[in-house]
């Protein structure tokens, strides 16, 4: 009977020494999953993050690609405006020109018709 006692106090002995390893195993595995839990909302976390950063990307090119469409025009614009007003100043220079050979040619004239009179009134001061 001594070895029956003695054989339950040593299979106690096993069973608590079991329980303690089932707890500690117990705790152990509520960390890991804690830790598991922490890491996969670390996860999401840093995709909302990455998506953020994405979507705000994505939204600077947008701004980026209107805005030189819009410089773009305007540029275009701009440029079509030179050349209007390159045609013009030639327009004007050609005018100018023009206006320029006249005035000489009537200076010319003037100076012909002068002499012409001062002829004719010295021809009549002969008379």
């Amino acid at each position: 009977m001594d070895k029956i006692k003695e054989k339950m106090a040593r299979l106690r002995g096993e069973v608590d020494d079991a329980n303690a390893k089932v707890a500690d195993l117990e705790e152990k595995l509520k960390r890991v999953e804690d830790e598991k839990m922490q890491q996969e909302h670390e996860i999401v976390s840093l995709k909302r993050l990455r998506q953020r950063r994405i979507n705000l990307l994505e939204q600077e090119l947008e701004n980026s690609d209107k805005s030189l469409r819009e410089t773009t025009a305007n540029f275009r614009e701009a440029d079509v405006k030179a050349e209007h007003f390159e045609r013009k100043v030639q327009q004007l220079e050609s005018l100018l020109q023009a206006q320029e050979q006249k005035t000489e040619e009537v200076k010319t004239k003037n100076a012909e018709l002068q002499a012409q009179l001062d002829e004719f009134n010295a021809q009549l001061d002969d008379i």
